[in-house]
């Protein structure tokens, strides 16, 4: 009987491996959940299509604050977004960038841990005196 396993340690081994699953399986719900508001949002502020005066109440009830600089740093928002400008040649228009952050607490240390998702919309509110030089076609 030296070599058996008693029914304790068997427990003990089921307990710890069950943990473990529950604890990835709530980090990947979390994630999921982060990733599907960072989605809203941006859907939000692509339907606004630069009037964001018709966006704001959504946004705001999705606790998302409007920032001039975005920095992947939480300052006591979960969510941010920036309207940036583009610079390309041929379009001129804006941009928005959005970051939703996603909360872990770690509860031995209590202490709050938060992760950036970061994410960009089209280019939206697009001039109209814009001009898209049309193709040549060499005959």
């Amino acid at each position: 009987m030296k070599e058996s396993i008693g029914s304790t340690v068997l427990l003990y081994v089921f307990l710890i491996l069950f943990v473990i699953v529950l604890s990835i399986m709530a980090v990947t719900i979390n994630f999921a959940l982060t990733f599907q508001k960072k989605n809203q949002i941006i859907s939000i502020l692509e339907k606004a299509d630069g009037n964001l005066s018709t966006a704001e109440t959504k946004l705001a009830d999705l606790d998302c604050v409007k920032v001039e600089n975005l920095n992947n740093k939480y300052q006591n928002h979960k969510c941010k977004y920036a309207e940036k400008n583009t610079t390309g040649e041929n379009i001129r228009g804006k941009y928005y960038q959005v970051v939703v952050f996603v909360e872990f607490s770690v509860p031995i240390v209590n202490k709050t841990i938060y992760f950036p998702i970061n994410g960009e919309t089209s280019v939206v509110g697009v001039d109209s005196t814009t001009t898209v030089p049309k193709p040549q076609i060499n005959n």
